[in-house]
Formats: structure tokens, C-alpha cells, sequence
């Protein structure tokens, strides 16, 4: 009877005492989810994107500020946390000059924003971003580039993602972007949608 008490009461500290499970390296599950093609979310160290895509701009008070035409975004950036990317940012949107297409459809006019941007990834392979900086819209007038005009402003850029496609260093994506550009004239706004390549 005694050695049955015994029993009892020690099984419990034995059980108590008995170490917790390790948890996971957090980097073994990140390799683990690369091997099987699983979008990771979020980047490390120092990241670069380009992003190419088409897009429509319009304007409220800007001369030949409207059209349809290409998008480019080149981004450089760095991982401030797992889920925040601090970066700078080039964006432009270009369409044929509308008073010069019958005659030079190569002329393009253009809106670029050159911004301080930050990334957030709400949950794996989903991103946002906003930036803000300075913005600028060539207006060409004539050919050869004669007669054109470059309007200054500020700027601010928005956008989201998702990554279509991870692997290691790599990742593809379907991104959206939108361009603002407050210049003297007025407003500038354009979107667009492209893909984008990642290598961090």
C-alpha cells in the first residue's frame, strides 16, 4: 500500500519536472516552406525590385497630362523588421504626347516620383506600400524634344502586391501601382498594373 502511494505522488513530479518541448528554429521553417514553394512573406537584408507594367493617367487642371501607356518602378530597400521594408523608390508612368502622336508617336510625355517608401506585409506573400517625395511631368511640345516643359511638384506613391512565385533569393509577383503628383498646374494621378522580380 505504501509503495503505491509512493508510486502515485511521484508520477505527477516526474511528469512536471520533464523539460518543455524546444521550439521550432525559426530559420529552419523559413528554409522549409522555400524548398516547397511557399511564399515566405516578408524579405531580408537588402532588397531590390523592378516592376514593369501598363497603366492610364489622368489629371485635374494639367495640359496633356492624360493617356494610356507603360509603368516602371524601381525600388531599393532594406528589411527594418520581419515585416516592415525601408527603402527609396523611382516611379514612372510615360504615354505618347497627345498633340504629337499623328506625327511622332516615340515622343512620350511623363510623370516620375522619386520617394522615401515603407513596405508592410500584413501576412505572408501580401504586401503594401506608401512613400512620399518629389515629383516632376515632362511635357513635350515639339519634335525632337523642342519646345518641351518640365513641371516640378511633390509626390506619393501607393501600391500593393502578392508574390506569385518564391524561391530563395527570388521572388515574382502581381503588383499594383498608384502615382500622384500635385505640380503648379494641378493634379496628376495615375495607376497601373505590372509584375515585378525581388532579389534580396
Amino acid at each position: 500500500m505504501k509503495a503505491a502511494l509512493v508510486l502515485l505522488f511521484a508520477v505527477p513530479r516526474a511528469v512536471s519536472a520533464a523539460p518543455a518541448p524546444a521550439a521550432p528554429d525559426p530559420v529552419a521553417v523559413a528554409l522549409a516552406a522555400e524548398a516547397n514553394h511557399e511564399p515566405v512573406g516578408t524579405r531580408a537584408g537588402l532588397v531590390a525590385t523592378i516592376a514593369l507594367g501598363s497603366g492610364v493617367q489622368t489629371t485635374l487642371g494639367v495640359d496633356d497630362a492624360t493617356g494610356v501607356g507603360g509603368a516602371v518602378s524601381l525600388r531599393l530597400a532594406q528589411a527594418a523588421s520581419p515585416r516592415w521594408l525601408l527603402g527609396v523608390e523611382l516611379d514612372v508612368m510615360a504615354y505618347p504626347a497627345p498633340k504629337l502622336e499623328p506625327i511622332a508617336p516615340d515622343l512620350l510625355n511623363q510623370s516620375a516620383v522619386l520617394a522615401v517608401s515603407g513596405q508592410f506585409y500584413p501576412r505572408p506573400g501580401l504586401w503594401a506600400r506608401v512613400g512620399f517625395g518629389v515629383a516632376g511631368f515632362t511635357r513635350r511640345a515639339g519634335i525632337e524634344g523642342t519646345g518641351s516643359e518640365q513641371l516640378p511638384g511633390l509626390g506619393a506613391v501607393g501600391g500593393g502586391g502578392v508574390e506569385l512565385l518564391a524561391r530563395r533569393s527570388l521572388a515574382l509577383q502581381l503588383e499594383v501601382l498608384v502615382l500622384t503628383a500635385l505640380l503648379r498646374e494641378g493634379l496628376v494621378i495615375g495607376g497601373a498594373l505590372g509584375l515585378g522580380l525581388v532579389i534580396d
